[in-house]
């Protein structure tokens, strides 16, 4: 049985590393460039700050997938806002409703934390954003500017 929790960086990060760096590898432009390293400190920073929510999908208690969100103040309105800083699904599970779910429990989580607005940038298009009722705001591009050689 799929579970959705929240769940603190500190208890999981053990856990979290293996399936990071798999999404890592599998996702992130220039990732034959930059070498995968998680800055520890500050995910647990901002789980001890409050500025961090990690959601986590588990399959009789086996990590599978998790999506993790910054909270911070909109910078030109009173709001708190929440940024997807990483979603993430383990293969065997995609196309199962599981990546929906846990955004679907981290909104009741953002609700309770007062946040107004939810800001999703993926690394792939898909129709997810929209079936949960997310509008398309803005495009995002990327350039690796670091040694060539």
């Amino acid at each position: 049985m799929i579970t959705y929790q929240e769940e603190y960086y500190s208890d999981i990060a053990t856990e979290l590393k293996a399936l990071a760096e798999a999404h890592y590898a599998e996702v992130v432009p220039f990732s034959d460039k930059i070498e995968f390293s998680i800055n520890e400190t500050l995910y647990d920073t901002l789980g001890k700050s409050g500025n961090i929510i990690i959601v986590t999908a588990r399959d009789d208690n086996a990590l599978i997938g998790y999506c993790s969100f910054f909270l911070g103040m909109h910078h030109y309105a009173n709001a708190k806002i929440a940024t997807l800083d990483t979603i993430y699904v383990k293969d065997d599970y995609r196309h199962k409703d599981v990546a929906s779910s846990m955004l679907i429990q981290a909104e009741v989580i953002l609700e309770l934390e007062n946040v107004t607005t939810v800001s999703l940038a993926l690394k792939k298009k898909t129709s997810l954003p929209e079936s949960l009722g997310y509008i398309l705001d803005e495009y995002r591009y990327i350039k690796y500017i670091g040694d060539t050689e």
